[in-house]
């Protein structure tokens, strides 16, 4: 063995040990305590919110409408903001029959007074635009939203079911999800019942853009992670010594997170780096800022939840790099769906494994960005739904550079993350 040769064994091991020394300050830093801690500087100025369909007035100008959605989350804050010339509605709620029977009477017992002037959807999912149309339609008013996403609704709206799932069969099968899984969240996207139509027309919000609305200026702030250009209002007014106030729709909620998904429509996406941008401009919002989310109570401490939700992704990407450790001498390396069970052990139904698998794919996405993992494309076993269809694993990167070798790990071809293109010559399927 040559100096060189030695030279590289021992800077490789080197590389390997601070690894391990990265990824056990990182789950040392990252603790549930560290995020409790964070929380505690959370308050809520209301009492908890009650009832259903029966505005409540919180500030100014500002109402809050509950909305049913028993969907795992109990109910959507769809917001009322006032105008001399009329009503501005943040948000519409999911389009199922109670939802639409609470507008219809608020139609006759709220608005007989003030037309409504304006939808405003913060972003595309259906509990939040999903009743977009029916609202134009029910108060003949204009629609407000971003250009991405509005053309998400537009597209989720027309495009064809059968084709749409069988996209989405793909690529959750590509990913590793097993048959019987497969079956369940195909059952469950056909009989999904929710956005089938969309308005025709829409006034673009853009990021900077102002909104005058009663008293208030609402700056538009566009976030990204859980949705793509997903629109927040934030208002500096203090309007007779009322606080700073933030419309943050799906952006910023109190007790949980949002959702940080990767779909199929563009699976090397990195969303988990947008989700962590749009929590260090939110992070710089003035401290009395009060936070009006779309599930959850109204609260103020921005900056320490911002802190909690960073430390909890964290966390996240420490147990996963933890994980697969255990595999960086394999050859085969691990699926995300694989992965999704190290993180969530014990979800079943077809909606909590979309989203649970989806959001595992997006905090490996983002290691591979950082340069933590490697993505690798391998054959799959030839199957009614996985016929054709490459499957995509991970490894650790400091394990590929060790073995130095594309074959010896997953026998397969090494995708970079920034193009997405096949390096070795041993293909099993266009990208």
């Amino acid at each position: 063995m040559n100096v060189i040769n030695l030279l590289h064994i021992v800077l490789m091991d080197v590389f390997k040990m601070l690894k391990k020394i990265e990824y056990a300050l990182m789950k040392k830093v990252d603790t549930k305590n560290t995020i409790l801690s964070c929380e505690s500087d959370v308050r809520y100025p209301f009492e908890k919110l009650t009832g259903e369909g029966v505005p409540i007035k919180l500030y100014e100008g500002l109402y809050c409408v509950r909305m049913p959605l028993h969907i795992g989350i109990a109910h959507i804050n769809l917001y009322l903001l006032e105008d001399p010339r009329g009503w501005y509605i943040v948000d519409t709620g999911i389009p199922n029959q109670a939802t639409r029977d609470y507008w219809i009477e608020l139609r006759t017992n709220w608005f007989q007074h003030k037309p409504v002037i304006g939808i405003i959807c913060t972003h595309y999912h259906y509990d939040h635009a999903g009743l977009a149309s029916f609202l134009c339609d029910l108060f003949d008013t204009q629609l407000y939203m971003t250009f991405g996403e509005y053309y998400l609704l537009r597209a989720s709206a027309v495009e064809d079911k059968s084709t749409r799932v069988a996209q989405q069969l793909a690529f959750w099968a590509q990913h590793g999800m097993p048959e019987d899984e497969l079956e369940s969240v195909r059952q469950a996207n056909v009989n999904d019942p929710y956005i089938d139509y969309h308005p025709e027309q829409f006034i673009r919000l853009q990021h900077g853009q102002t909104l005058t609305i009663g008293r208030r200026k609402w700056q538009i702030r566009i976030g990204s992670g859980h949705s793509p250009e997903h629109a927040c209002l934030f208002s500096q007014d203090c309007i007779n010594g009322e606080p700073q106030l933030l419309l943050s729709g799906d952006q910023l909620l109190p007790t949980i997170s949002s959702n940080i998904f990767v779909q199929d429509t563009e699976p090397f996406g990195n969303p988990l780096a947008q989700w962590f941008d749009a929590l260090d401009w939110l992070a710089q919002l003035p401290s009395k800022t009060v936070c009006m989310p779309a599930h959850g109570y109204p609260f103020t401490g921005i900056k320490s939840r911002t802190r909690a939700l960073h430390a909890h992704h964290r966390e996240t990407l420490s147990t996963l790099l933890e994980k697969a450790q255990e595999f960086s001498d394999m050859q085969h390396g691990f699926s995300a769906h694989s992965a999704m069970r190290w993180l969530f052990p014990k979800i079943h139904r077809p909606v909590d494994l979309m989203l649970a698998l989806s959001e595992t794919i997006a905090h490996l996405n983002y290691l591979v960005a950082q340069g933590e993992c490697i993505r690798l494309v391998c054959d799959n076993p030839k199957n009614e739904t996985r016929c054709k269809i490459p499957c995509l694993k991970f490894a650790l990167s400091d394990s590929h550079l060790q073995n130095n070798s594309h074959t010896y790990l997953c026998q397969c071809s090494y995708l970079t993350d920034n193009q997405n293109t096949v390096l070795t010559e041993n293909t099993h399927g266009d990208f």
